[in-house]
């Protein structure tokens, strides 16, 4: 709550500092005390400058040895964009979300991106589905036997993309005389086990390396 509390106060301060044209008040010093006419003289002077956002303050006139400062954005104003790029993250890491889901991707390059999703549904999104799924199971154990109800993230593109990579491993492994079943099961193909799947085989243009005779 805190990292949220603390960008949504962010996002306040900010807009409140555009809707004032990006001005941050004034500070009018004098030399002598204000009577209270002279004070509400000032105020009303100071009011009447101010304009709506996007047009330009009206000029400001003082007299009586009246002195106007505007205060300047002091270094923790400065580091406003940085701050609010470390609640985001914060914010991001606590729910276990990749920025680049939420569309920030000025970090990121498309590999990332994608390995990103993945692990973003394989270590969040599927256990939650799991759940879910669990919940569900008195419902449809109502309906009658053979009925249930899942979740098939393995259609997801992000989830076939990583199916693609595993089988592209699996076929390099198979090229070594690693059986199929075996693959399935340690890769998680998603294959039905085979009956010549306990096999291993290899090139018929591969044979042992012997020392020659020489």
């Amino acid at each position: 709550m805190l990292a949220a509390q603390t960008d949504y106060a962010a996002a306040q301060f900010m807009k409140g500092f555009i809707l004032n044209n990006a001005d941050m008040g004034l500070i009018v010093t004098s030399e002598e005390k204000f009577s209270p006419q002279q004070r509400e003289e000032v105020l009303s002077v100071l009011r009447e400058r101010k304009r709506h956002a996007g047009m330009a303050d009206r000029p400001l006139f003082l007299s009586h040895k009246v002195q106007v400062e505007k205060p300047h954005l002091n270094a923790a104003d400065l580091q406003f964009l940085e701050n609010r790029k470390f609640s985001r993250q914060e914010i991001c890491s606590i729910f276990k979300v990749p920025q680049t889901i939420l569309g920030y991707t000025e970090d990121a390059n498309r590999s990332v991106d994608e390995q990103q999703s993945a692990n973003w549904i394989h270590n969040v999104i599927a256990p939650l589905c799991r759940r879910l799924e669990a919940a569900l199971h008195p419902l449809t154990a109502l309906a009658g036997p053979g009925v249930a109800a899942w979740f098939d993230t393995d259609t997801l593109p992000e989830m076939q993309a990583a199916r693609r990579s595993r089988v592209d491993t699996a076929v390099k492994l198979f090229g070594l005389g690693v059986p199929l079943n075996d693959l399935n099961r340690e890769l998680d193909l998603g294959f039905p086990e085979y009956p010549w799947g306990r096999v291993g085989y290899l090139p018929q243009n591969v044979k042992p390396a012997e020392p020659s005779a020489d």
